[in-house]
């Protein structure tokens, strides 16, 4: 059995269960499915966060800045 014909079976299925709901039950959840897709659509939005680091150094001087600003301690931790 296709992966449709699941899908179709479970709608049909909730379809059954949502028609005896009353009229506010269903527009609550219509209302929530609405949000449900809006959300949907902000995730893929985030994409646009991403992109190129703008900067006056060069790549080089921003590793060597990293590299150098890394500090080590040496201590011993006793259990």
């Amino acid at each position: 059995m296709s992966n449709l014909n699941i899908n179709s079976i479970a709608l049909d299925n909730y379809l059954n269960l949502l028609s005896k709901l009353s009229k506010q039950a269903k527009l609550y959840i219509i209302d929530k499915l609405q949000n449900s897709l809006e959300d949907q659509q902000n995730m893929h939005d985030s994409n646009s966060l991403f992109g190129t680091w703008e900067s006056e150094k060069s790549g080089d001087q921003i590793f060597i800045e990293i590299k150098n600003s890394r500090t080590f301690r040496n201590r011993e931790d006793s259990f």
